[in-house]
């Protein structure tokens, strides 16, 4: 394991290699049985609920966005809370 890989991160790369095993694909990083066995064991959520809700959200978000200003080119440092993108 990554030593400097934060678990938040480290929990989110888990369910991706989990749900990329679990559409037949090979994942970059090596998730094996036993590994999923365990976290499961320790009641590991493979799937967030407000993970929809969060997507839904931010799709809601660059929806707006678009309206306001025409184009889906949304800037690095633009905030919902902030009607004006930084440039």
């Amino acid at each position: 394991a990554d030593p400097s890989l934060g678990l938040g991160n480290w929990c989110s790369k888990m369910r991706c290699s989990y749900n990329q095993i679990q559409q037949g694909q090979t994942p970059p990083r090596n998730l094996t049985q036993d590994q999923i066995k365990r976290l499961g064991e320790i009641g590991f959520k493979w799937k967030l609920a407000c993970r929809t809700t969060f997507e839904q959200q931010h799709y809601n978000d660059l929806e707006s966005f678009k309206i306001d200003f025409g184009h889906c080119n949304v800037p690095s440092r633009y905030s919902v809370h902030c009607n004006v993108p930084s440039r």
